[in-house]
Formats: structure tokens, C-alpha cells, sequence
């Protein structure tokens, strides 16, 4: 694992710069361990990768084109080319890469032979279709597999599935294509009539692509349906009409196709089957033109290229000329070696083995036997020799498959474990935020209260310094008042005026009430200190409500004066007072009272 990340760290650049954008956002990052700082850059990469996931789509047509251009170079190669692709990505449901990657080996088998492996791809291929977007063309080939190994019964299945199909999508091409293959199955088991119908709904399809090359090739398929029926007048019609349509698209400015690949490959089969009817008629030296016609077509197309051999040696035996014959397959041989195709070369051995039976000539028919036995020998340990490479190829790929998964299952338990961390250590990251938050309002909201709270205790203390200026203002102007009164009073003589001013200056005094003014106090002082009074009398039970009046009003910053005019008493009389409370105190002389009664009210 270790190994894959340092690769992941090596090529990925994401997985760089990753790591010091978590140090700028969370200092602790850089006590994780070094697996965690590995598995959070896969974690990195495998998010990225999405991305990239999503664009492998644009190399799918490469990939195809290259084994399709590598498989008609070298099959071989080829084969090793789908299987490295597959050994190394990872299966995929459904994936258009694979399916025609598989249907590419099953083509590439088919060619050689292996009608079983050939089968197994295709089938494979169809398992990475999407149910919905099935390739008709898959069912195409699978038929022409089963066609191989003369199963008509499933191959005619698979025609008609690709049949519904492209009837359903409305191909044309494909549609005319099902139908010939449906034909050419009742066309080989003799069921002419039932091959007759399916050509005939063929060509009312080709009527409608008009296109030529289409129309040729139906007008090619009639006619050795005709010649199989015996019916040769037919049959030529078709040919002859095929040679017109072949005649119009080569005078035709605008080519539907290479003239070169399909065009002279229809050309060259349509004049070997008009050969064959011309045979049938007897007319033998314009069939032997159109073989040699033929020849110049179909040089590059073994299968047809055979088949013309065949027919046209059988001609020249037919009318007596063996010597043509001969003479025919050795140039035949000339450019046919067993290296470059050698089923061509087996196909001429046999045919040239009939040449010396017509002609008995049985040393060199043992000759060609020894030659045909050692070709096909060599054939047998060729496709041996490919099926064992098929199977070990397979072994491989089930073996990387193994590994693969096996990878998957890590990097599933890594990327787990990972968003897992990831999880945590995001709610680690956003608990501790949380609680910053939290405690940065806590003491937010514990400032604000003790602000609020001072502010309140200022306002009960200026009220309270309020009061006591107000009760030491009215005492004072009472005093006033009473002593004008008392020295206005001294000078009536009338003792009914007096007796008047007398009761005035009662009423006066009568406002000089200490005790309700005490009470007052109390009440707003027990506001602002609220423990005061009642730890004095717990620490000093022998002080008098007077000792306790003076306290409170000193702790309030009161003057000797002020106290003196709140309590009605001298100012020296308040002196003596404070000098007997600290005795009562047991404070030393340079302990200051008034400290003293601030230490005991906790300010």
C-alpha cells in the first residue's frame, strides 16, 4: 500500500499541494501520521479523478480504431493488445469499449477457426451491453458463429433478435442485412421458397436506401438463389442486372463507396456465379470468360478467390481440358504460398488432388496427399498453438482480474477509512470552532452583565450619594430654620405670638425624623452592598446601631461633616466615635478605618 501511495504522490500534483492547505487551516495537521498523509492524497486523487472518469469516454474511438487497425495487420497482435487493454482496467458495466473488445477477439477466432473461443467472446461482449442499448451487430456475428458450426437453429435466433431490432430503430441497412442472413439459412437447407421471401422483403428495403452497391449485392443473392432452383433464365437476369448497377456506379461522379474493396469484390463474385449458370446453359466459353473476369476481382478475397479456382478447374475438366487445368492451378500456386494464407493453400492442394484423380495419375496424388497432410498438420498445431494462447491469455487476465479486485477492495477499505478520518477530524475541527464561538460569547455576554452591573452599581451609588446629599441639605436648611425661629421666638414677648412660633419650630424638627432617614439609607445601601451590615454585626456583635450608621456612611465616602449633619451630631463627637470603633475593632493605630471597612465589604 505503502508503495501506491508514494506512486500516487509521485504523479499526482493534487497530492502536493494538499497537504499545506490543511497546515494553513489546521496547525495539528502536522502531527498526523505518514499513512494518514498518504491516504488522504489518495483520497485527493480518487475526488479529482472523477473528473478525468468522466472524459475517458473521448479515448474510446481511439481504442477502437486501434484494434481494429491492428487486427487487420495482425491478428495476433491484436489479440495481445485487447488483453493488455483488459488486464489492466478494471470490468466495468456497461462499458462500449469492452464490448467491442470482446466482439474484436470473437471476430479474430472466427477467422481462425476456433469456432468455440470465437463463440465465448462474443457472448462475453453482449454482457457489457446496456439491456437498453443492445448492438445488433453483435447479434449479427454471434449468428454468423452458429452459421460456422451449422447450429441454424440458433443462428437463425440471433438474425431475427438483431432483425426486431433494427427494424425497431429503423436501420436499413441492417434491417436488409438480418433478411439475407435469414434467407441464406433456408437458401442452405433447401427451403427455397422461404429464402425466396425473406430476399424478396430484403429488396424492398434496398429499393428504399437507393443505393446501388445495396441493390447489386440483392441482385448477386437472387441469382444463385435462381441457380439453385435451376432456374437459369432468372439467374442471368439477375447477374446481368447486377453488371449494369455495377457499370452505373463506376460512371457515377459521386462514389458510394471505395470502388476498390467493396465494389470489385461484387463485381468479381457476381461474374463467378454468372459463370456458374452460363455452365449450367452450356454456354462454356463466355462461362470461362466471366471466371477470368473474375480473377483480377477477387485476387485479394481468399474465400471467393478458392471458389473461383474450383468452379473454373471443374469447367476445364467438364470439356476435357486438363492441361488447362493444370496449367490454371500452378499459377494459381504462384501467388498463393502456405505462409501468407494456408487455408488457400490446403483449398488448392485439394482441388489440384481432384485434377490428378480425373486424370489418375496416382503418384501425384500421393505426392499432394503427403503435401495436404503435412499442410493440415501444421494447420492442427497452429490452432493448437492459438488456442493454447487463448487459454493462457485468459488465465492471465483472470489472474489480473483477481488482483484488480483485490486492489478495489484495498482502496475501497483505504477510501473508507479515509472519509472516515476525513468525518472526524472535520468535526473535530468544527467542535473546536463551535467552542471558540461558544466561549468567545460566553465572555462577550459575561462582560456585557458585569458592565451592566457596574453600571447599575453606579447608579445606585450616585442615587444613594443623592440621598445623602438631599437628607443633609433638608437637615441643614431645618437648622436653619429652627435656629431663626429660636432667636425670632426670644424677642416676642407676646405668649400667644410665642406659644404660635413655638409649635412652627416643632413641626420643623419633627422633619429632622433620623430614624426614617436611617431607614431610607439602609434600603438603597443594602442595594449596593448587600452582605455589609450583616458581616459587621457577625464579626463585631457588640457594635451599636450608631457604630453601624457611622460605617455605612463612611464606606460611602462621607465627610466627618456630612456624617455629622446625617446623624445630627458634632463633628468631634464623630471623631470620637470612629477613634472608639477601631478599639471595638481591635485595629492598630495605623490601620486605616476606612480600608479597613472597604476590605470587609469586598470592594
Amino acid at each position: 500500500m505503502a508503495r501506491d501511495c508514494d506512486y500516487i504522490l509521485q504523479f499526482h500534483p493534487l497530492c502536493g499541494i494538499f497537504p499545506f492547505i490543511m497546515l494553513l487551516h489546521y496547525p495539528k495537521f502536522e502531527q498526523m501520521t505518514k499513512l494518514m498523509f498518504r491516504t488522504i492524497c489518495i483520497f485527493v486523487l480518487t475526488i479529482s479523478s472523477f473528473s478525468f472518469g468522466q472524459n475517458i469516454k473521448k479515448f474510446t474511438p481511439t481504442i477502437i480504431d486501434s484494434i481494429s487497425y491492428v487486427k487487420s495487420q495482425n491478428p495476433d497482435k491484436a489479440i495481445e493488445f485487447a488483453f493488455g487493454y483488459l488486464k489492466t482496467h478494471p470490468v466495468v458495466r456497461p462499458s462500449n469499449i469492452f464490448t467491442t473488445i470482446y466482439h474484436t477477439l470473437g471476430t479474430i477466432f472466427l477467422e481462425k477457426g476456433l469456432t468455440n473461443q470465437a463463440l465465448e467472446y462474443i457472448l462475453t461482449s453482449k454482457s457489457f451491453m446496456d439491456e437498453n442499448d443492445i448492438t445488433p451487430w453483435v447479434e449479427i456475428n454471434l449468428g454468423n458463429v452458429y452459421s460456422k458450426i451449422e447450429d441454424w437453429e440458433n443462428a437463425k435466433k440471433q438474425y431475427e433478435i438483431a432483425l426486431k431490432i433494427f427494424s425497431r430503430d429503423k436501420v436499413v441497412r441492417g434491417q436488409a442485412t438480418a433478411l439475407n442472413m435469414l434467407g441464406m439459412i433456408e437458401h442452405e437447407n433447401k427451403h427455397f421458397k422461404a429464402a425466396l421471401s425473406y430476399y424478396d422483403e430484403a429488396m424492398r428495403i434496398r429499393i428504399k436506401s437507393k443505393s446501388r452497391l445495396a441493390l447489386m449485392h440483392q441482385c448477386i443473392q437472387y441469382g444463385q438463389l435462381y441457380n439453385d432452383m435451376d432456374k437459369i433464365d432468372l439467374a442471368l437476369q439477375m447477374f446481368e442486372r447486377a453488371d449494369s448497377l455495377a457499370l452505373a456506379i463506376e460512371m457515377s461522379p459521386y462514389k458510394e463507396i471505395d470502388p476498390n474493396t467493396t465494389l470489385r469484390k461484387l463485381q468479381g463474385e457476381n461474374s463467378v456465379y454468372k459463370g456458374i449458370s452460363l455452365v449450367k446453359r452450356g454456354s462454356i466459353k463466355k462461362a470461362l470468360q466471366q471466371f477470368s473476369s473474375a480473377e483480377k476481382y477477387l485476387i485479394h478475397h481468399s474465400e471467393l478467390y478458392t471458389f473461383l479456382i474450383r468452379k473454373k478447374t471443374d469447367t476445364f475438366l467438364q470439356i476435357g481440358q486438363s492441361d488447362s487445368a493444370q496449367v490454371f492451378i500452378q499459377n494459381a500456386f504462384k501467388i498463393n504460398n502456405p505462409e501468407s494464407n494456408q487455408d488457400q493453400y490446403i483449398a488448392l492442394l485439394e482441388i489440384q488432388r481432384g485434377v490428378f484423380s480425373y486424370l489418375k495419375d496416382f503418384q501425384s496424388i500421393i505426392a499432394v496427399d503427403s503435401m495436404l497432410l503435412f499442410q493440415k498438420e501444421s494447420k492442427l498445431k497452429q490452432l493448437n498453438m492459438d488456442l493454447k494462447n487463448s487459454l493462457f491469455l485468459k488465465s492471465e487476465l483472470a489472474q489480473s482480474r483477481r488482483i484488480l479486485e483485490k486492489k478495489k477492495d484495498l482502496y475501497t477499505t483505504i477510501i473508507g477509512s479515509l472519509v472516515a478520518m476525513v468525518i472526524m477530524l472535520g468535526l473535530l475541527i468544527f467542535n473546536s470552532r463551535i467552542r471558540k464561538i461558544a466561549n468567545q460569547q460566553a465572555v462577550l455576554i459575561s462582560t456585557q452583565l458585569k458592565n451592566i452591573a457596574e453600571s447599575n452599581l453606579r447608579l445606585k451609588e450616585i442615587e444613594l450619594t443623592k440621598l445623602s446629599t438631599y437628607i443633609v441639605e433638608k437637615n441643614d436648611l431645618i437648622t436653619s430654620f429652627s435656629n431663626d425661629l429660636d432667636s425670632q421666638i426670644n424677642n416676642i414677648h407676646n405668649d400667644q405670638y410665642k406659644k404660635g412660633f413655638q409649635d412652627l419650630q416643632s413641626r420643623l424638627n419633627a422633619q429632622m425624623d433620623h430614624s426614617a432617614d436611617w431607614d431610607r439609607f439602609q434600603t438603597q445601601f443594602s442595594a449596593i452592598y448587600p452582605a455589609f451590615i450583616n458581616q459587621l454585626k457577625q464579626k463585631y456583635p457588640h457594635l451599636t446601631q450608631g457604630d453601624l450608621k457611622v460605617c455605612c456612611y463612611l464606606i460611602m465616602n462621607q465627610s466627618t461633616k456630612d456624617i455629622a449633619q446625617l446623624m445630627s451630631l458634632s463633628i468631634r463627637t464623630i471623631d470620637n466615635r470612629r477613634y472608639r470603633l477601631k478599639k471595638k475593632m481591635n485595629l492598630l493605630n495605623e490601620t486605616n478605618l476606612l480600608d479597613h471597612l472597604f476590605l470587609l465589604s469586598g470592594k
